[in-house]
């Protein structure tokens, strides 16, 4: 039942310290690393998608230790992500803004994928915010986009990567805790009952017990 979650990776919370320069310090101190994506159920449209980094792990004490790419839709949408190089050195706030991320299918997968020799992707944080809907259409471009409401940001989703508890912001804004998204399962039926009857003879099938 759940409708986002990561996939793979484990958490880790960092020792209270302040981070400057965003009204979000606590989500830099939580994170999921080694991670192979996050994946949420949405309806089809248009989204903005920022994701938050901070490199925080004091192993790396350089740029390049850590880079990787993001893919959303299988399509490479960020190159050489380096949170320590992006923010120059460690516990600084980097933000990527993706803009017009369009949801065809109902899900919106975010991969990440470390570079060859690289320590693992890590990420903070992630915001899902909804520019338009597309009511009834099952890809892009086969009904009239239809505006989502303006004049603030429509946010589905703050997640505060590997956090274990909600987190409100110096905004007032709510982060979600992390989650991992069910997995395994390729198939299954949505709703119903289920019933079997006594065994009897059914002829004319060369599998009776089927029905």
């Amino acid at each position: 039942g759940k409708t986002w979650g990561a996939i793979g990776g484990d958490c880790v919370t960092r020792e209270s310290r302040e981070i400057p320069g965003t009204p979000c310090p606590d989500v830099y101190l939580n994170e999921r690393y080694g991670l192979d994506a996050y994946e949420f159920v949405l309806p089809n449209g248009s989204y903005t998608i920022r994701l938050h980094f901070a490199e925080t792990f004091e192993g790396v004490t350089e740029a390049g230790e850590r880079v990787f790419s993001v893919k959303i839709g299988g399509k490479e949408v960020l190159k050489d992500v380096d949170p320590f190089k992006d923010g120059k050195g460690l516990f600084k706030p980097v933000v990527k803004e993706l803009a017009n991320i369009p949801v065809c299918d109902g899900k919106l997968k975010i991969e990440f994928v470390a570079k060859e020799k690289s320590s693992d992707p890590e990420i903070n944080g992630i915001e899902i915010i909804q520019l338009s809907v597309t009511p009834g259409a099952e890809s892009a471009g086969t009904a009239k986009v239809e505006p989502a409401k303006t004049g603030t940001e429509k946010v589905l989703y703050r997640i505060n990567c590997g956090a274990e508890k909600e987190y409100v912001d110096k905004n007032g804004a709510k982060w979600l805790p992390d989650q991992e998204m069910e997995q395994g399962k390729t198939w299954g039926a949505i709703g119903g009952d289920c019933v079997t009857r006594e065994s009897r003879e059914l002829p004319g099938a060369p599998f009776p017990d089927v029905y």
